[in-house]
């Protein structure tokens, strides 16, 4: 019975992902916040990943120094448009179109040369107002705030 709400509620989910109101079918901004439903939202996550990104993986162990790292990272940079937990509704991003993904659970789905792409290159290629990290913060740093995100997504920390 468990089983079968939990697979409703991903059914739902994954509906919504995909799903277009009126009025993104006829192209005006709108969208159910937090990167749900948003236009493109599907197509961001499906994106072609770079060659050169693409067989990426995490070399940084997720350990308590990564993760504090990666906290300091976050907070400073990403929490005011994701949030402090993650879920894309920080204090900037009511004025942000596409609003930004609730990284604490999108972070789960998404490979690991996949975020360090998005974090790297930003979001100028899905006209996403995401910045291009790659020429602020070393690989270490976007490494850790991977890290930190899966462990904000997995409930191993609480912001």
């Amino acid at each position: 019975m468990k089983r079968m709400i939990w697979l409703g509620i991903l059914a739902i989910l994954l509906a919504a992902c995909g799903a277009k109101t009126t009025e993104q079918s006829s192209g005006e901004a709108g969208g159910m916040g937090m990167g749900m439903g948003n236009p493109g939202m599907m197509e961001r996550h499906h994106a072609r990943i770079p060659d050169e990104y693409n067989t990426l993986k995490n070399p940084v162990a997720a350990d308590a120094e990564s993760l504090e790292r990666g906290a300091e990272v976050y907070t400073t940079n990403c929490a005011s448009c994701h949030g402090d937990g993650g879920m894309g509704d920080g204090p900037a991003a009511e004025a942000l179109d596409p609003a930004p993904s609730a990284i604490a659970h999108t972070s789960q789905m998404m490979g690991d040369g996949y975020l360090f792409w998005r974090i790297s290159e930003g979001g100028a290629q899905f006209a996403s107002t995401m910045p291009a990290w790659k020429d602020t913060l070393d690989e270490q740093a976007r490494w850790d705030v991977i890290n930190y995100v899966r462990a904000l997504g997995e409930g191993k920390i609480a912001p």
